[in-house]
């Protein structure tokens, strides 16, 4: 197997490997690993169930859990791709989507409804260990 077919082969792996232990994650009731530790919604919260909504075809609630569904192809693909593209095409395009994608998170957090992206540390569970182990020492 020729150098770049492995390197391909790898990034599929790699990909694979997050996605199964996303799953895993979700299968369990831990979801998002950011948010189960510190109670605080990470940027992409709410992608899952907007992927969701694309597979039945509702691009109004995809859009409501996460107005940025449509750029994970896009990504998935630059990465993929990543060694086939300029250079400093790729860093504009990841620079962009790290601004997008920081924009959103901060108008969601700000802004929003406050159903989908949530600020409740007290709910994380690094504070509740946290909670457990001051309150064996003090309590």
């Amino acid at each position: 197997m020729d150098s770049e077919k492995k390197k391909i082969l790898n990034d599929l792996l790699f990909i694979f490997i997050i996605s199964f232990v996303y799953g895993f994650f979700c299968i369990i009731g831990i979801g998002c690993p950011i948010k189960f530790l510190t109670g605080i919604s990470c940027g992409g919260c709410g992608m899952t169930r907007a992927w969701i909504s694309v597979l039945k075809f509702d691009f109004l609630s995809a859009f409501e859990y996460h107005p940025l569904f449509w750029t994970i192809p896009f990504i998935i693909s630059c990465f993929l791709l990543r060694r086939k593209i300029n250079r400093y095409l790729l860093k504009t395009l990841t620079v962009l989507t790290i601004i997008l994608f920081i924009g959103v998170y901060l108008y969601r957090m700000f802004c929003g409804s406050g159903d989908i992206v949530v600020f409740s540390p007290q709910n994380g569970f690094a504070v509740k260990i946290l909670n457990l182990i001051l309150g064996g020492i003090w309590g």
